[in-house]
C-alpha cells in the first residue's frame, strides 16, 4: 500500500467513525477514482451523505475551490446529501455542504 493510498484510507475510516451504527451504515468507494469516497445511509432521517474526502499539508483555497466546482457537476439524488471534508495535520475535520 504506497504512501497516498494509505494517508486516504485511513482519512476515509477517520470520517466513517463519526457515523456510528444502528443509525448509519458507511461505505467506501476504495478504488473507483469517482466522486465520493465514503457513502453514508442514515436510517432515521432519508439522507444519504456523499462524501468527497481530502486530506491536505496545508490548507488551498485553489483546491477546494475547484473540488467543489467538480462536486456541483455531479447529478444525484434528491435525497443526497454531497459534502466536501477536508483534513489538514493536527486540526479538526472541515466541512462543506455541496450544491
Amino acid at each position: 500500500m504506497n504512501r497516498n493510498y494509505r494517508a486516504g484510507y485511513l482519512a476515509e475510516q477517520d470520517i466513517r467513525k463519526k457515523f456510528k451504527p444502528p443509525r448509519y451504515t458507511t461505505m467506501r468507494s476504495a478504488g473507483s477514482h469517482g466522486p465520493f469516497d465514503v457513502i453514508v445511509f442514515d436510517h432515521k432521517e432519508p439522507e444519504i451523505h456523499l462524501i468527497q474526502a481530502k486530506k491536505m499539508k496545508k490548507w488551498s483555497e485553489l483546491v477546494v475551490k475547484k473540488t467543489i466546482e467538480m462536486l456541483e457537476k455531479v447529478v444525484v439524488p434528491i435525497s443526497c446529501v454531497k459534502e466536501l471534508w477536508v483534513k489538514i495535520p493536527r486540526q479538526k475535520w472541515i466541512t462543506r455542504h455541496v450544491e
